[in-house]
């Protein structure tokens, strides 16, 4: 079984139809017909019954929907996940921080992350609380760490304490890509 055929499968359960069905996986009628005559073949089962009336799942047809529905979506998932980390290995990033934080540990963090990503550009810019945010929001940093005591509730802005001696944020926009990585470089400071 492919991905291509469980795409049909669920095509056809949604719109009871071969015609529609085809036509919505931009395929001609009759191929969509063999292919799934060849996984009913293969099954040794119907998986829909066709009538005048329309196309319905059989028991098995339910059970193969449901099952090609949550491969479909894991497959979704997978190349999604597959395609940003293809991304991050090559791109431009821009990072702030405040005068401890780059002073202390994000020079160090940064170099290391061109060590691991050498096809990245990044730049570094330092600078203090107001600034950072402005220039977060502007969407010319990508995000910024800085001292805990200078933050205020901010409801646009998602904010991480970071596992170090001195509290720090790790401060990203609301949704944004870096917002998602699973570790922050230099954490471990």
């Amino acid at each position: 079984m492919e991905l291509r055929q469980l795409r049909q499968v669920v095509a056809l359960a949604d719109h009871r139809s071969f015609v529609r069905a085809a036509a919505a996986l931009h395929i001609s009628q009759p191929a969509l017909t063999r292919s799934i005559q060849n996984l009913e073949r293969g099954f040794g089962n119907s998986l829909f019954l066709r009538s005048a009336a329309g196309v319905v799942p059989t028991d098995l047809g339910r059970l193969s929907v449901e099952h090609a529905r949550d491969l479909l979506r894991m497959a979704d998932e997978l190349e999604s996940e597959a395609i940003g980390h293809a991304a991050q290995r090559t791109g431009r990033v821009s990072i702030g921080g405040g005068p401890y934080p780059t002073d202390s540990f994000l020079g160090p963090a940064t170099a290391r992350f061109v060590e691991q990503f050498p096809r990245f550009t990044v730049q570094l810019l330092s600078g203090g609380w107001d600034d950072l945010a402005l220039r977060l929001r502007s969407r010319t940093l990508d995000f910024f760490v800085n001292d805990a005591s200078l933050l205020t509730g901010e409801p646009d802005l998602e904010m991480t304490p970071m596992p170090v001696k001195h509290p720090v944020y790790f401060c990203a926009r609301a949704g944004h890509r870096w917002r998602r990585a699973r570790r922050v470089y230099g954490s471990q400071t």
